[in-house]
């Protein structure tokens, strides 16, 4: 899946992955048979048979997914996959990346700028930098080489209107498990993750807090893990060769 995708737009959904099953060799039934299934797969099934010119960018995301996965691979190369897409769009399109690494046992290599997404997502990373691999290894062994701590990763900062500071806390209580640290001046909130013990966990869906406030209608300014991130690990590991 490239970043940029070509698609025809006079072209229904349906009509091209079968296409596409017919030049992987499949026969025209089967190879319709395969685009219905995966149609259905990345949850463009009511959609199959409208054109392709009438799909949102998330549609078109969607469906790019399903092209990469017409001859069963092995391992799936996205590149930039949640490109263009708002939270609740790449949240979903997330998911539904997880339910093909879990369900089709593939191998999936994503490639992003955006290293929130890979921190929530991948099982293993890897950091270049002109061409060189300077880290790679899980995200907590990768914030390890960084001398930062993996602990604090079960944090997360929030920005949202000032005015709706107080509807986001709501909104932010109803999440299972997430424990508001307070307010800051700005609009901001802290949140950290916490077992019913409260005890810390690490190993959570960080989106969630996201899709809760969207759920409340509530416009997010910003969104960023707390303490030890891939993206200051990408920053520290690269500010030789910046500049």
């Amino acid at each position: 899946l490239p970043e940029g995708l070509g698609f025809p737009r006079h072209s229904t959904g349906r009509d091209y992955l079968t296409y596409f099953g017919q030049l992987y060799g499949r026969r025209k039934p089967d190879a319709r048979e395969t685009a219905d299934r995966l149609l259905d797969d990345v949850g463009l099934a009511a959609r199959g048979n409208s054109l392709i010119e009438t799909y949102s960018h998330g549609m078109r995301q969607r469906l790019g997914i399903a092209r990469a996965l017409v001859n069963d691979p092995r391992v799936v190369f996205l590149d930039e996959p949640t490109l263009g897409l708002d939270p609740r769009g790449q949240q979903e399109l997330l998911g539904l990346i997880r339910d093909i690494a879990r369900t089709r046992r593939a191998g999936i290599v994503l490639s992003s700028h955006l290293l929130s997404e890979i921190e929530n997502i991948c099982d293993d990373v890897v950091i270049m930098n002109a061409g060189q691999i300077v880290a790679r290894g899980s995200v907590s062994e990768v914030l390890g080489q960084a001398g930062m701590d993996p602990a604090r990763q079960n944090s997360v900062r929030v920005r949202v209107a000032e005015a709706m500071v107080a509807a986001a806390e709501t909104a932010i209580d109803g999440v299972k498990g997430a424990h508001r640290l307070g307010a800051e001046p700005g609009g901001w909130l802290s949140v950290e993750f916490v077992d019913d013990q409260g005890t810390p966990v690490h190993d959570v869906d960080r989106n969630r807090i996201l899709d809760a406030l969207i759920r409340a209608e509530i416009p997010i300014l910003a969104f960023e893990v707390a303490g030890g991130r891939l993206q200051d690990v990408f920053l520290q590991l690269t500010a030789e060769s910046i500049g």
